[in-house]
């Protein structure tokens, strides 16, 4: 995170709590914590302060926070012992016990551990309502860490300075290859000449591009546009079309503008047809 434009996630990572400081919290949850917990909570006891969450978009939890959590726990059980929702993943024993600790969360999306199995499970609202997502707290991990590594994450604003938003390795390919041809069609537009580029879109049999080449070519290549518009096609709802940005910028004979107002009527613009016909007996 560090080294890839999330610093602070790192930074504000807690010390890890004590051991005294572990068996108070015990005391307080009235059951042993799972031990992977323990060993976590003894690394980084959760968070210097909320937000610029380590866990995703999820505040990493300490001990004041999961005990905070409980009632939210409580109600997302309580909802699925109501229903049979066997795509959850969870036990019965798991379903009828108590001893649950949340250590990551974002207002009512948790991460919670099972005291006794040690399986790790979302929260959220959601059908069905909590969802298996790890065997252990150190698989979760280990998950998550992979995922960041494969970039499967990116980092967004909000949440504090920011945080990081699961997108997917694909997602991410996407947004990169995106990104590439991006900057090749600027590339292409900064280097190639415009009336190159009407060429282009012309051979390609594609409209709206012939229309933005042609809006963006300069006065002085304007003129040479047109006529290669014209001397490409004899179509009036094709040149209408095209040239619908530029009518009144373009200089064209008494002929090409009734070619411009028949391709208007074509397209149901009366906009374009009047305009046309218009600049004809001005002509």
């Amino acid at each position: 995170m560090t080294e890839n434009g999330a610093p602070r996630l790192a930074e504000n990572l807690a010390c890890g709590a004590t051991d005294a400081e572990l068996d108070a919290l015990e005391a307080q949850f009235g059951f042993s914590l799972p031990v992977q917990l323990r060993e976590l909570w003894s690394i980084h006891h959760g968070q210097r302060s909320e937000g610029n969450g380590f866990a995703g978009s999820r505040d990493l939890y300490d001990g004041a926070w999961a005990l905070a959590g409980r009632n939210t726990v409580k109600l997302f059980l309580g909802l699925l012992r109501k229903e049979d929702w066997p795509d959850a993943g969870i036990t019965r024993e798991e379903l009828a016990s108590d001893r649950w600790v949340a250590f990551a969360g974002r207002d009512s999306d948790l991460l919670f551990a099972n005291a006794v199995s040690g399986r790790v499970f979302n929260c959220v609202k959601d059908v069905p309502p909590v969802q298996l997502v790890a065997e252990s707290i150190l698989e979760w991990a280990e998950s998550y860490a992979a995922a960041v590594v494969a970039d499967d994450y990116r980092v967004e604003e909000g949440f504090g300075n920011y945080y990081l938003q699961y997108v997917g390795h694909d997602q991410n390919a996407a947004d990169a290859e995106a990104e590439r041809a991006a900057a090749e069609l600027e590339r292409y537009e900064r280097e190639t000449p415009i009336a190159t580029q009407l060429s282009d879109a012309l051979a390609a049999g594609d409209d709206d591009l012939c229309r933005d080449v042609i809006g963006r070519a300069a006065p002085a290549h304007l003129h040479a546009c047109v006529e290669l518009l014209l001397a490409a096609t004899s179509d009036p709802k094709r040149i209408a079309y095209v040239l619908r940005l530029v009518l009144d910028q373009v200089r064209l004979t008494p002929e090409q503008w009734s070619a411009v107002a028949e391709g208007g009527r074509l397209l149901e613009n009366n906009a374009i047809r009047n305009f046309a016909l218009a600049r004809m007996t001005q002509a």
